[in-house]
């Protein structure tokens, strides 16, 4: 019983008179064991909390004389008490009390399981810990040594007890464990394994639970290892819920066909125990990370639907990593809706506002968002000024796929995009390739929303460094920078040298480019010491013909002329000319204008045609440098007759139509070196081309209406077509006039001056 006056409870009373009667660490002078051992007992069913620093310290100096059934008991009530464990550390490893716990290993696996507990009962932080597990590490940590040093002494329960210390303590129980050490453990668990009678026939449960734990502590998976999964695809319902995600997370280093069975089966399972509530939204988050992965790519509605559910009801409960995690997995799948994005969306935008979101974390939720094409107004404006205040600290890269996202979604202000911008610009010098592509593509979606001023000296300075990276870019990443130029409307020689030259296949940089494409149009010479045609077609085999395509439009809009570009062009053209059926109307428009004198004088196409180099159906024609081009007009020939198909587009799509009205305009006027439509097209091609050159805007306007099933007549038209007013007139004082958005022809012009009018 505790001193007079103590009103607290007995046991209270009893570690208090201990604590005083025993200052110092010499040990409790005249206590006999069986004391010892009824003060334990009675002090496990004590109903009032007793002051832990007092049961650490009498522990400390007591501890010495228990026996090993004490000890575990001694051990299971300091958990409960939330004391800590400093004390049993060194008791651990003892010959008498490991001799025990080697002999009684239920015993051992009962008492883990009860200071562990399964995650269900709250327990308070003991004082100068930060969680309450971490006060169990010293009893742990030992238990793992002693483990490993004597795991033969276990026998076949080393299988049952190196698993339950691994499920509950993970890999920081290990730690002062050798990893070659822990792997001889795992080996010598899996040797039990047989059908002998000196082994034992293990269960999907036990195979899993090896598996797993091999797993958490992040041994390499070896062949004894990877072979324990056909065991478990046995009976896959005997493996526990929790180790499903686990169990999905190691496979990979196997067989292929039989793990992707395997992790078939375990999402099927895994799926039935998120409806059921058994896992939580953490398990969902693995299962989601495992199927998206390139190895896999496992498309399973029913457990996306499961765990939808699951973060509905769990979002909360997730960390920030998990749930951008789980909008970046969920991207990889290419397909929108399949979870509901609004709760955790909701979730990212509280925890943006509170600041709680790291550079990583906000790179893969920017990206994830971009790819699912998901636009959540209130999230990105939470994001928007923690960008600018990490903005600093973080990497140009991470600055660059943030700038790429918030481009397309274009929910933030144009000053936001400036200072953006500007701190990205100001390290220009560290960006690579992939990420000037980004920011390339970013200044093309922001026009018309910035003005224009304000994104040039960014895209100055980004051209500037672009000629430092030669040989860096990739043929995709050229060509995408290339064509981002060319709708910036940014003709930088400089970078246009670099693109070109990397779509060449050279690895020296051209830098000479011709002031006018009629200086190239009456060519002798074809010499050009940079190109070499089997290197650009190993690079253009690496792109597909709308790719290509595109590179032919932008060399057209930035008018890019010199010989290596007269190179280029005559190989696409002689690329895509078999092509021509499966392009779009507007590629194949683009091919043929590509066919002009300018753009492949007829020596570049002569040397081509006496290697071989071009296709058959464009070597019919023979080339006269004193008459017309008949292997132009055979190539303008095809691509009229490719655009048939196209007929129901262009009589609607006065835009598209534009550039043919242009071809046919350029052809007739004989700038492409050839006779007139009408004396080399057959009847039926020439009414087809005529068909679709005399369309105004307004015919087209009236085809679409009728195909959309509108009424034909004027008045109905009206309502769906604004009134044309004409073009804008500005009178000048010196008697011209200036025409805005005005006709020359058929064909629209931005600005028309007139003539002042004779009186």
């Amino acid at each position: 019983a505790g001193p007079a006056g103590d009103r607290g409870s007995t046991a209270t009373g009893t570690w208090r008179f201990l604590a005083r009667s025993f200052p110092e660490p010499s040990g409790p002078l005249g206590l006999r064991k069986s004391h010892l051992w009824i003060l334990l007992y009675g002090t496990k069913f004590r109903s009032a909390e007793s002051q832990v620093s007092s049961l650490s310290k009498v522990l400390q100096q007591i501890a010495g004389r228990f026996d090993s059934q004490q000890f575990l008991l001694a051990v299971r009530i300091a958990v409960d008490f939330g004391a800590s464990l400093n004390w049993s550390a060194p008791l651990v490893n003892q010959p008498r009390h490991a001799r025990y716990l080697c002999r009684h290993p239920g015993k051992l696996t009962k008492v883990i399981d009860t200071i562990y507990g399964d995650g269900t009962k709250d327990r308070k932080k003991p004082e100068g810990f930060r969680h309450y597990n971490d006060y169990l590490w010293p009893f742990s940590q030992q238990l793992a040594v002693l483990i490993a040093a004597r795991s033969r002494d276990f026998g076949h329960d080393i299988l049952k007890v190196f698993c339950t210390l691994v499920h509950h303590a993970g890999r920081l129980a290990f730690r002062k464990v050798p990893e070659e050490q822990t792997a001889a453990v795992v080996k010598q668990i899996c040797d039990q394994r047989g059908d002998d009678g000196n082994k034992i026939k293990w269960t999907s449960y036990d195979a899993a639970e090896v598996f797993c734990a091999a797993h958490r502590l992040g041994l390499p998976m070896t062949k004894a290892l990877t072979s324990l999964t056909r065991i478990i695809r046995q009976d896959l319902q005997e493996v526990r819920a929790e180790n499903l995600p686990i169990l999905a997370r190691g496979l990979g280093k196997g067989d292929w066909h039989e793990e992707f069975v395997l992790l078939h089966a375990i999402c099927r399972q895994g799926s039935l125990a998120l409806q059921e509530g058994v896992l939580k939204a953490q398990a969902a988050c693995a299962f989601i990370a495992v199927c998206s992965n390139s190895n896999w790519q496992i498309f399973d509605e029913e457990l996306l639907q499961n765990a939808s559910r699951a973060f509905q009801n769990g979002s909360k409960d997730l960390s920030t990593k998990e749930l951008c995690d789980v909008i970046y997995s969920v991207s990889s799948f290419q397909v929108r809706d399949v979870i509901a994005m609004d709760e955790i969306c909701a979730e990212l935008t509280q925890r943006a506002k509170d600041r709680k979101l790291a550079e990583t974390e906000m790179v893969k939720l920017a990206r994830g968002l971009l790819k699912l094409r998901h636009r959540d107004e209130s999230l990105m404006n939470a994001l928007a000024p923690l960008v600018l205040e990490s903005k600093q600290k973080m990497l140009p890269v991470s600055l660059c796929n943030l700038m790429a996202a918030f481009s397309y979604f274009s929910s933030s202000s144009d000053d936001f995009y400036v200072e953006l911008l500007g701190s990205i610009t100001d390290r220009a010098s560290k960006l690579q390739p992939i990420s000037v592509q980004h920011i390339l593509t970013a200044l093309c979606r922001l026009q018309g929303r910035v003005a224009s001023e304000k994104l040039q000296m960014p895209l100055e300075r980004l051209c500037d460094h672009i000629a430092n990276l030669s040989a860096s870019f990739s043929p995709v990443q050229a060509m995408s920078s290339l064509s981002a130029l060319a709708n910036l409307q940014q003709r930088d020689l400089a970078s246009a040298s670099v693109f070109a030259s990397v779509l060449c296949g050279t690895s020296e940089v051209h830098w000479h480019w011709a002031k006018s494409p009629q200086c190239l149009r009456q060519l002798r010479s074809m010499d050009c010491v940079s190109f070499e045609e089997s290197k650009c077609r190993a690079v253009m085999d690496q792109l597909d013909s709308s790719r290509c395509v595109e590179i032919l439009q932008s060399l057209s809009s930035l008018e890019l002329n010199s010989r290596l570009t007269c190179h280029m062009t005559a190989l696409l053209c002689s690329l895509l000319a078999p092509q021509l059926h499966d392009l779009r109307a507007k590629e194949v428009i683009v091919v043929a204008r590509a066919f002009s004198p300018e753009r492949i004088p007829d020596v570049f196409w002569s040397r081509g045609k006496l290697s071989g180099a071009h296709p058959s159906c464009l070597t019919d024609g023979s080339i006269d440098s004193e008459g017309p081009s008949r292997w132009r007009e055979r190539a303008l020939d095809l691509c009229f007759q490719s655009l048939r198909r196209h007929e129901h587009f262009l009589d609607t799509t006065y835009f598209a139509l534009l550039p043919f009205k242009l071809l046919c305009l350029q052809v007739n006027l004989g700038t492409f070196d050839t006779r007139k439509l009408e004396e080399f097209l057959n009847p039926m091609l020439l009414a087809f081309v005529d068909r679709l050159r005399n369309l105004t805007k307004e015919e087209c306007a009236a085809n679409r209406a009728r195909r959309e099933g509108e009424d034909e007549e004027g008045e109905s038209f009206a309502l769906t077509e604004p009134m044309d007013l004409g073009p804008e007139k500005i009178d000048c004082e010196s008697g011209h006039r200036i025409l805005l958005g005005s006709y020359l022809g058929d064909l629209q012009v931005d600005l028309l001056l007139e003539r002042p009018s004779k009186k």
